[in-house]
């Protein structure tokens, strides 16, 4: 909803209030993660319609949406107040002061109740109960959840705008504000309820309570200047300066700038009669920004009341506490440096239109966690140490292939394309502790079930998306055992993060998207679609489903036919009696070449005339769809527990 009020000549109110809330209810079991794990030829429903019990779970509890839900509520209300004043002593001269609340939160309730499942006894024949699967030995549970954001910004500023002389072009722009953001949760946990009724926090006898709440504060002074002469020529100057409390005590404060120049060669007279460019224009900017979104307490030293190693010791009737993390009163902003020069073009009366960026960015100051030794009592402190760049060419196109005013009808196509090149272009001390600190985590004990992806490694020079892995020449068709190639050129059959090398990059070679938008009177169709070439991937569904999947339960077929069974095999994967976690491996590492209908919307917006006549000047309807479509060149899980779904929708929108 939005109000408009005039209160005074050139003072004008705005009001504008919006807000969203949405419930659903689900079971509380994962259907798919659960059927995905059940071997096909289990029998999961006995004749006279019990369930069976297989390890005391079975997965049409989820199907037939017994054994509890999970239920979600969520409130969004954003209020915007602008109270704006048009100097009338000073001609372009505007003022304005803003306030905007945002007010957020949401409730997930989990409730499980156990299922009661049964089992058959081959000798006897009697089906039984399994007590693992009813109170007391299956536990009733209890969870809720609330979460509460609270957003605030407060905005003061002026606005200055004025032309001299027809041809000097002067605008201005001063503001100061002040933003706070406080998130907050709390989560309750009955972990075994007397009953299964009421169903409410508190009638439990082991009880859980847990939470969080962080709070930060950014102010600041932010100043532009722009100048054009005659409409060809344009520098632009910016300053900000910002203060967060999410940096160190004695470094709040970052100051950031940025200058723009720009030439309209449409408006030159060796240019302006040209009848195939309506508009061409040469630009450039330098300037530099800071990021404030990190943990709102990572350079402040944190004390903890609830420790093992104090819990109900006392000092003098004073608990104590411990210190939990180390903090950093030098800890600065994160800056980027921006360098970006382009061209922006429309042609052919209008028909075809666009831009092309060259740009570098070179983040410095990057946060990082520095490592500590363990006599220290931290894993870890934050510090600026890290410098990444990023360069690269990007080309946006937008044509129009038919417009018929007359018919209404109209068709649009636009295309955009990015190759970015990313590096690390500084190797310090604390980014190689941490290489090590990942080659102790692989190297150590793994649990049993779990398997190994391959780990963040930084190296100057390098992208820091790389895939790090040993070289694998692939199974060895004598023993089934995987070989690889040693980084001094020696075939080898045994693992090492001394072997790493880069032998893949998640960056794509190139990127974009395309669509197409056509409309005909009323209708309009639009369709977006994403594209990627030339990135890599780790599959690591063919890790944890093939190679290393518990052959016991649901595998997939490859685990039978594709896996080294006898000597003279020439397989893709070890032997299924290798019960060993597969270790990073170039086998796994495969190029990613994807297009995605990411988007869908097809809708009509009904003739205004009609609706005057009911009071209504706008009336559209919309049949929406996202995910609708994607091809790869990998096959592999997007998701089983959360899987990534295809969502279609219907929308009215109506305006009074």
């Amino acid at each position: 909803m939005k109000l408009d009020a005039t209160l005074l000549k050139g003072l004008v109110l705005s009001l504008d209030m919006t807000g969203t809330r949405s419930e659903n209810k689900n079971t509380s079991y994962f259907t798919i993660d659960a059927a995905y794990n059940f071997s096909p030829v289990e029998v999961l429903r006995f004749t006279d319609g019990r369930l069976a019990s297989v390890n005391s779970s079975n997965p049409l509890i989820a199907v037939d949406g017994s054994g509890g839900y999970v239920r979600n509520k969520m409130n969004m209300n954003t209020i915007t107040a602008t109270l704006k004043y048009d100097v009338p002593w000073v001609k372009g001269l505007s003022a304005y002061l803003r306030a905007t609340f945002d007010n957020n939160n949401s409730v997930q309730k989990t409730f499980s109740s156990p299922v009661t499942l049964y089992t058959y006894d081959k000798q006897t024949g009697e089906i039984k109960e399994d007590d693992k699967t009813t109170y007391p030995k299956a536990k009733i549970t209890l969870k809720e959840t609330d979460r509460f954001v609270d957003n605030k910004l407060v905005e003061l500023g002026a606005n200055y705008n004025r032309t001299f002389a027809a041809k000097h072009d002067v605008s201005g722009l001063l503001v100061i504000n002040y933003q706070d953001y406080h998130n907050r949760y709390l989560t309750g946990e009955n972990l075994d309820m007397a009953g299964i009724y009421p169903e409410i926090m508190g009638s439990a006898t082991t009880p859980k309570v847990n939470g969080e709440e962080s709070y930060s504060e950014r102010a600041s002074m932010i100043g532009r200047a722009t100048y054009g002469y005659d409409n060809r020529y344009l520098v632009d100057f910016s300053v900000r300066s910002d203060g967060s409390s999410v940096y160190g005590s004695s470094k709040r404060w970052g100051t950031f700038g940025s200058v723009g120049v720009a030439w309209n060669l449409h408006h030159e007279k060796w240019l302006a009669e040209n009848p195939y460019v309506n508009e061409l224009k040469i630009r450039g900017s330098w300037g530099t920004t800071g990021g404030q979104n990190f943990y709102p307490f990572q350079a402040m030293m944190m004390y903890s009341y609830k420790e093992s190693a104090i819990d109900g010791l006392t000092y003098d009737d004073y608990i104590g506490a411990l210190l939990k993390a180390f903090g950093n009163p030098d800890l600065k902003w994160q800056q980027t440096e921006k360098l970006n020069v382009g061209v922006d073009f429309t042609l052919l009366n209008s028909r075809l239109s666009g831009y092309f960026n060259i740009y570098k960015d070179v983040s410095k100051s990057v946060l990082i966690d520095v490592l500590l030794a363990p006599s220290v009592g931290f894993a870890s402190y934050k510090d600026n140490l890290g410098e990444i760049e990023n360069k690269g060419l990007e080309l946006n196109l937008r044509g129009v292939l038919l417009k018929d005013a007359d018919r209404r009808m109209q068709w649009d196509v636009f295309f955009n394309i990015v190759k970015n090149k990313n590096r690390l272009m500084k190797l310090n001390d604390a980014l190689a502790a941490y290489n090590k600190s990942q080659d102790d985590e692989m190297n150590g004990e793994i649990e049993e079930g779990k398997t190994r992806a391959p780990m963040v490694r930084y190296q100057e020079g390098k992208s820091i998306n790389m895939i790090w892995a040993n070289e694998s020449i692939g199974i060895d068709p004598n023993t089934g055992e995987e070989v690889f190639i040693a980084l001094n050129g020696d075939k080898v059959n045994k693992w090492s993060t001394d072997n790493y090398k880069p032998l893949g990059c998640s960056d794509p070679k190139f990127e974009g998207n395309f669509g197409t938008m056509f409309m005909y009177k009323g209708f309009q169709l639009n369709a977006y679609f994403r594209y990627s070439y030339g990135a890599d991937v780790y599959n690591q569904t063919l890790v944890d489903k093939v190679e290393n999947v518990d052959p016991k339960e649901n595998a997939d077929r490859r685990v039978l036919y594709d896996r080294w069974k006898t000597p003279g095999d020439v397989a893709k994967f070890k032997a299924i009696s290798n019960t060993e976690a597969t270790m990073p491996t170039s086998r796994f590492i495969e190029q990613e070449n994807y297009i995605t209908l990411s988007s869908l919307n097809l809708s009509y917006q009904f003739d205004a005339g009609r609706l005057r006549h009911y009071g209504i000047e706008r009336l559209k309807l919309s049949l929406i769809g996202n995910d609708v479509f994607r091809a790869s060149t990998v096959k592999m899980e997007r998701g089983t527990s959360y899987p990534f779904a295809r969502n279609y929708s219907v929308a009215l929108q109506v305006t009074f």
